[in-house]
């Protein structure tokens, strides 16, 4: 940034924080710690060093005009790789979740978003409209009077909300997420798995009941939102054929799964 102050500039910092392994930080590495107090640091270091960022463009007076991003790639551990970080837990609307990253939950999937910029976004202000990962590039593209690439674009700009301003288009109407072969789209209230499963997230955050169990499904508004949801499935193409085998940290144990019940079988019975 120091390099680059006097023209428009992008800066892309990726950090592993937080993440699994839990691990200690430089602020607290000669301390003896437990799982918990780890990830308790290891969060408390990413704000350090979101910190040192801002800090910088404080110092190079450009802290003023800078749009700046923070989010996430997926939400919170479910603690499957080590058992002392189970109880580290998570939580949606207030209650606790058993489930996050490696699954389509609310608690995988749905992530926070902060965009600031004092001189172009109102402080403190929220939204609740729905935003997906690949509605960043044309927002960026936006907000920096950039082109877009000449490629099919899937996410749309949601800088006119940033910027106070009436948007030309319509709030976007669903998200999309896909873990493999599972497919998920939701709207503002209802979410819809390829798998069958249908929940109201505002009755059912946690996803504990699935409507399509009540037989039949007779309210209005889950019907209407289950055939909406349902259309944007089948309008989606089908999954193309991987050039490589599904190499997740979740594959890797179905597969160590499958591996030790097959060998299970073939073990002769002792007499």
């Amino acid at each position: 940034m120091g390099r680059k102050r006097d023209p428009p500039f992008f800066a892309y910092y990726s950090t592993i924080l937080t993440h699994i392994p839990v691990v200690p930080t430089p602020h607290n590495k000669q301390l003896t710690t437990t799982p918990q107090e780890k990830f308790a640091g290891m969060l408390r270091y990413a704000d350090h060093l979101i910190d040192r960022l801002t800090k910088a463009l404080e110092e190079l007076s450009l802290r003023k005009n800078t749009v700046v991003f923070i989010t996430v790639d997926n939400g919170t551990d479910n603690g499957s790789d080590q058992k002392a970080y189970q109880s580290l837990g998570g939580r949606i609307n207030g209650r606790i979740s058993g489930e996050g990253i490696y699954s389509l939950t609310e608690r995988g999937i749905n992530v926070p978003l902060i965009v600031n910029c004092p001189a172009l976004v109102a402080q403190g202000s929220s939204s609740n409209n729905l935003v997906a990962a690949s509605d960043i590039l044309p927002t960026l593209a936006e907000l920096a009077g950039a082109k877009l690439p000449l490629v099919r674009i899937d996410g749309q700009s949601f800088a006119p909300h940033l910027l106070g301003r009436t948007p030309a288009q319509p709030d976007r109407p669903w998200c999309f997420s896909q873990y493999y072969k599972t497919r998920v789209v939701r709207d503002l209230r209802y979410k819809l798995y390829s798998s069958g499963q249908f929940y109201d997230l505002s009755e059912e955050p946690l996803e504990q009941h699935n409507l399509k169990s009540r037989k039949p499904t007779t309210n209005e508004e889950d019907l209407l939102a289950l055939k909406q949801l349902q259309g944007v499935l089948d309008s989606l193409p089908d999954n193309a054929k991987l050039p490589w085998g599904f190499r997740s940290i979740s594959a890797r144990k179905i597969r160590a799964r499958r591996t030790t019940a097959a060998k299970k079988q073939r073990k002769p019975s002792g007499n």
